[in-house]
């Protein structure tokens, strides 16, 4: 709401969205918006939710794709199908992980006796993900 204030002297557009964060909590906007944005000579019409006490405004991937902030690399990503995976049909459907006896041999890897080890904390479950998971 801060932003959008700085940016327009227009209220938002009441609206009856609810929007789900990254912990799977709802969210009522304040109402909604279309803005002209311009980023790297780029000029776009946004739509927006506008939000009170968010600590940052967010652009979505569509948004910083057009943008060109950022490109979605279509070959990592996962499509979920509706047919369930079965122990017989897992084999079947990825035949090339399946195959050999699974022995990586031996193998060293040299490390610096001076840098300190870090451990990096679990990555985060995507919201729509975590029941099934």
């Amino acid at each position: 709401m801060e932003d959008y204030q700085k940016l327009t002297k227009v209220p938002p557009e009441q609206t009856k969205k609810r929007l789900r964060v990254y912990n799977g909590e709802l969210m009522t906007p304040v109402g909604h918006a279309r803005l002209k944005c311009k980023v790297n000579n780029v000029t776009l019409y946004l739509h927006v939710d506008v939000v009170n006490g968010a600590p940052v405004s967010l652009l979505s991937g569509r948004a910083c794709e057009a943008f060109n902030l950022m490109k979605f690399n279509e070959e990592n990503v996962y499509r979920v199908t509706e047919e369930k995976l079965t122990q017989e049909s897992l084999p079947k459907e990825y035949k090339d992980v399946f195959k050999g006896l699974g022995n990586l041999g031996t193998y060293h890897i040299e490390t610096d006796k001076s840098v300190t080890p870090k451990k990096n904390s679990a990555r985060r479950i995507p919201v729509p993900l975590k029941n099934e998971v």
